[in-house]
């Protein structure tokens, strides 16, 4: 099977008062077509940025993508594409949902207007009919009364409602691939399983490839196809759920199965 995403050598430091840290380090991987790959690590391991990197969304400065890093979309090297190539790829090709909801849409503008944007953006269509899928979207997502939901701000959603907005969004376009960074991190485990029963439901039917991005594994145990584990920047451990939960030989990893709680 031939991968949709190929990322080698990764390479990723920043530039701070102390001197440059380096926040993921010759990290290597590959996504195919319709699966879930989880990267799990605690925080500050080097997760959220390897994510961001995709999208090439680090900020430079301080950020750096270091030399001979390679991120290959379609045989296309992220890395040294254009402002303008990237413009097309992000929100259309490869979509990415926040942590938080609350801090990510926007407080001025109206649900369905903020779903709309993204469509415009890269669809050939008009604002109605823009407006008209963003209801499609909030339908799909399962959020009540979408017609009345779309007319309302940020600040009218719960945490739960919001995630799903967010999800609508990142999926108005029907990407190839969706990066979930952390999208249950400030919700109750049972919103936190609705939104992963979500994701699950809408990748069958969309048929997108999903990078889940968590400290979490028992998050991951009934969602991903394969789990990578990182630790300072670098990838431990690699294999399927099956690998992973039972057959870990990295202490670390034996660590984090032995951090989640137990009924």
């Amino acid at each position: 099977m031939d991968p949709i995403l190929e990322v080698k050598n990764l390479r990723v430091s920043f530039h701070t008062y102390a001197g440059e840290v380096h926040a993921v380090r010759g990290v290597n991987f590959h996504l195919n077509k319709n699966e879930t790959l989880a990267i799990v690590g605690e925080s500050g391991c080097g997760k959220s940025v390897t994510a961001m990197s995709i999208m090439r969304l680090v900020q430079i400065p301080p950020g750096e993508i270091l030399e001979g890093s390679e991120i290959l979309f379609k045989g296309k090297n992220l890395v040294t594409a254009s402002e303008k190539e990237l413009r097309q790829i992000r929100g259309s090709e490869i979509s990415l949902i926040f942590q938080n909801s609350m801090t990510s849409l926007n407080p001025t503008m109206k649900i369905g207007h903020q779903i709309a944007e993204n469509l415009i953006l890269h669809k050939d269509i008009n604002k109605k009919e823009a407006f008209d899928e963003a209801i499609n979207m909030l339908r799909l997502v399962n959020i009540p009364n979408p017609e009345k939901r779309a007319n309302q701000f940020a600040h009218e959603f719960s945490g739960g409602m919001g995630q799903r907005v967010m999800i609508a969004i990142a999926l108005s376009c029907n990407p190839t691939i969706l990066i979930a960074d952390e999208p249950t991190t400030a919700l109750d485990v049972t919103i936190q399983a609705d939104i992963m029963e979500l994701i699950k439901d809408l990748q069958r039917k969309l048929g997108t490839a999903v990078i889940l991005i968590t400290h979490d594994l028992g998050v991951v145990a009934g969602t991903a196809d394969r789990i990578q584990v990182m630790y300072a920047g670098v990838i431990l451990e690699r294999g399927t759920v099956e690998d992973i939960f039972y057959n870990a030989w990295q202490p670390y990893t034996w660590a984090l199965l032995q951090s989640v709680p137990r009924l």
